[in-house]
């Protein structure tokens, strides 16, 4: 997986670092030391196959252990840690009065090629983006050029447009990540009600 970060006004590849490959990300991230602490993060390989497995969806901690291989008596901690650094958010949700503890991913982790059939959504969906961010650029090229000036060439242009993406994008994460979060919250309350009927069955 290729990440590329901008820190402080450059674009740093950390695939080799990171010692995973598959896809191609863009990452702004406030400060070096969250860049540090995120990029430490995956490069473990448990935190990473936990990152995965919650990417496609919250799971309850007892199938996330299952899923991952990863103890149960172990992953509570580890799931602590991935919170602390804002890759996770562990939550307890409750539907027809049981209680059950999910994790979900709050930074997805997505490799290519992991759905297919969404080729024709995602090949025009990049060209318009591409096309309107290039118009707005092209509108506004006389603030990129000021900022180029006022940095006294400590960016070199096209980073500066990198910059610009990379914030962008950052910005419309944050708003898909609302309806994300309503979407897996109706989630977690739907296998609780699935759980509730399996006991009732049973019971009778």
């Amino acid at each position: 997986m290729l990440f590329e970060v901008y820190v402080e006004g450059k674009f740093l590849s950390v695939m080799e670092a990171l010692g995973v490959r598959g896809c191609s990300y863009m990452l702004i991230f406030e400060n070096p030391m969250q860049c540090a602490l995120i990029c430490s993060h995956l490069s473990d390989p448990a935190k990473r196959r936990i990152l995965e497995a919650l990417s496609k969806g919250p799971l309850s901690l007892e199938i996330l252990s299952a899923v991952t291989g990863i103890s149960s008596s172990i992953i509570k901690d580890i799931l602590n840690e991935m919170e602390s650094a804002g890759l996770v958010k562990v939550d307890e949700a409750e539907e027809r009065k049981i209680k059950k503890v999910f994790a979900r991913a709050l930074l997805p982790l997505y490799y290519d090629g992991d759905i297919e059939g969404l080729d024709h959504i995602i090949d025009k969906a990049s060209h318009e983006f591409l096309e309107a961010f290039s118009r707005i650029i092209e509108e506004g090229y006389d603030i990129v050029e000021r900022a180029f000036e006022e940095n006294e060439g400590r960016y070199t242009l096209s980073s500066i447009v990198g910059f610009c993406f990379a914030s962008a994008f950052k910005r419309a994460c944050k708003e898909l990540s609302v309806d994300r979060k309503n979407d897996e919250e109706s989630a977690m309350r739907a296998w609780i009600a699935e759980e509730a009927k399996g006991r009732k069955s049973k019971k009778h």
